[in-house]
């Protein structure tokens, strides 16, 4: 486990899949996998128990708040991203030669709503933008 955040970059990406059970799938599922691997293994849940139900709900709780305490990194990794693909959208789709109306109906629907590339380009094209 300290080997996987020493080698953590903040910049990397790493991509999870969902399935349509919300399970992660594909693989870059084992970075999830192992950290939750890592949280059970005796030192966190005792393993002394004869199923998972007999688990003492406030181990489970104590889990879940070490799990939850990753937020912070999972929240900057996420405002990166977002940031980022805004950038990538920006300058692949839009061209500020173009009017506002042609910019969005050039769209990049395969990559984001229509709706929301439409927000991007009002946005963009404002003052505020």
């Amino acid at each position: 486990m300290k080997r996987m955040w020493k080698e953590y970059d903040p910049n990397s990406k790493i991509q999870l899949k969902f399935n349509i059970y919300g399970q992660p799938c594909g693989l870059k599922t084992c970075k999830l996998t192992s950290l939750i691997g890592y949280l059970v293994r005796g030192k966190e849940i005792s393993l002394g128990h004869k199923n998972w139900s007999k688990v003492d709900k406030s181990h489970k709780e104590k889990l879940w708040t070490t799990i939850k305490s990753y937020k912070p990194w999972v929240l900057k990794s996420a405002s990166k991203k977002w940031k980022d693909l805004k950038v990538v959208l920006k300058r692949k789709y839009f061209d500020p030669n173009l009017s506002r109306r042609q910019n969005i109906s050039n769209g990049c629907e395969e990559r984001i709503p229509a709706p929301q590339w439409e927000w991007l380009v009002n946005h963009w094209t404002s003052n505020a933008g």
